[in-house]
């Protein structure tokens, strides 16, 4: 990696990454060798792009700035976030969130590509900044969206849960939502605040464009991200809010007044 970026990132060290995605991957039975074989397809897409200069412009918009990401949960409320625009706060849409949020655009989209799919025509018009995932699910996904992206000069940052392929990175993380707090955390802000990413028995209509409950496995996959929440938040040493309910230990809970008070 290019020495003057990663001096200014904060990342956490590959083997710890590597052994938290073990635990996940024994529990959810999954299959490393894809995992690596979808690495290797979205690092030959992206071969050609200059991961570096985003990575700077990420910094730009992140480094020592106050973040809201921004989940497709069912209590995602999109005033909440347009509160939080109005006051300077950078936004950080995760997946299907960036089809609902209008006003503001969010600059800075993570992704596995599931939910955003079905609105990837805004993505090509708007063209944020996507650090798109690889995983043994997604390659189809991957083979469908990326040459589109990459054809309307989206901005790509690819990554991965297994070991990083330049220009694939691994920032850490499982879900959308949790990876994309490992993601924000490197960039050294000043806080964080998550909105939306409330975890519970029910899918958002930003997730799939349908309110649903959630199948056993993504219920298993919810308490999963908020280990890896709970784990970024005490292993960074940034602040991190979530604007509702409780979601784990190390990530407080406020409510919308509270945190503007903060700010």
């Amino acid at each position: 990696m290019d020495l003057s970026i990663a001096s200014r990132l904060k990342l956490l060290p590959l083997n710890e990454l590597l052994q938290l995605y073990t635990y996940v991957a024994e529990i959810l039975e999954l299959d490393p060798q894809r995992d690596r074989f979808a690495t290797s397809i979205l690092a030959s897409y992206l071969d050609e792009v200059n991961v570096f200069a985003v990575l700077n412009e990420v910094l730009e918009r992140l480094e020592g700035k106050e973040i809201a990401i921004v989940c497709p949960g069912s209590n995602l409320d999109k005033e909440i976030v347009e509160e939080l625009a109005s006051v300077g706060i950078e936004i950080v849409a995760v997946d299907g969130a960036m089809c609902v949020l209008r006003d503001p655009t969010p600059k800075i989209l993570v992704t596995d590509l599931d939910g955003v799919s079905r609105c990837f025509d805004r993505v090509e018009e708007i063209k944020p900044i996507s650090f798109i995932h690889a995983h043994g699910d997604n390659i189809d996904l991957l083979q469908n969206y990326v040459p589109r992206a990459l054809l309307s000069n989206v901005p790509i940052v690819g990554t991965t849960q297994v070991e990083p392929r330049i220009p694939v990175l691994n920032f850490g993380g499982f879900t959308d939502g949790d990876r994309a707090l490992f993601i924000s955390l490197s960039f050294r802000p000043k806080l964080v605040v998550l909105v939306g990413c409330d975890y519970g028995p029910y899918l958002g209509e930003a997730s799939k464009g349908v309110s649903m409950r959630c199948l056993w496995r993504k219920v298993l996959k919810h308490g999963i991200a908020r280990y890896m929440m709970d784990y970024a938040a005490r292993r960074f040493g940034i602040e991190v809010f979530n604007v509702g309910k409780p979601v784990s230990r190390f990530v407080k809970s406020v409510t919308l007044d509270q945190l503007l008070r903060m700010l």
